[in-house]
């Protein structure tokens, strides 16, 4: 009987101990997870990747840089413009301070538009404006300053 009453205070101590140890692990889990979360989740955190993963710029015609996203800082040298008419470049030479495999993507903003990139020197891009429509182009010289977005791709 004492032999049988030993062994039942052993095991209730065993699994005791057991989910005391359980509980333990699932509170560690639970805060460290919560932990992470409050982290990737913070502002601070999602500024800083996105300067790192996909750095941009916003500039117009009179080569003011409206918005850095950490684009110029790091990867882009110079930005001119060839061929002006009417406020509307139909070229945008931009230089770049490292070597880029893949050309920055260029969006215009203010008329329809698209930048056809090629490669002039190893750190000198060339973007040809080609207007969607003749009419647009023409319908945005009232457009004082026309705005310009430049992604780097990674």
């Amino acid at each position: 009987m004492k032999n049988i009453k030993e062994n039942i205070t052993t095991m209730v101590s065993f699994i005791s101990v057991l989910t005391v140890f359980i509980g333990a692990l699932f509170g560690i889990h639970s805060y460290v997870g919560n932990l992470i979360n409050s982290k990737i989740n913070s502002p601070e955190v999602i500024e800083e990747l996105s300067l790192k993963l996909r750095p941009f710029l916003m500039f117009n015609t009179d080569n003011q840089i409206l918005y850095n996203k950490g684009a110029f800082d790091e990867y882009i040298k110079n930005i001119s413009f060839e061929d002006v008419k009417n406020g509307i470049p139909k070229n945008i030479i931009i230089e770049t301070k490292i070597h880029l495999q893949i050309a920055p993507m260029l969006e215009c903003l203010t008329y329809n538009c698209y930048a056809e990139p090629k490669r002039d020197k190893e750190n000198r891009w060339n973007y040809q404006l080609i207007s969607k429509s003749y009419l647009e182009l023409e319908d945005s010289e009232h457009i004082k300053d026309h705005v310009f977005r430049l992604e780097i791709i990674k």
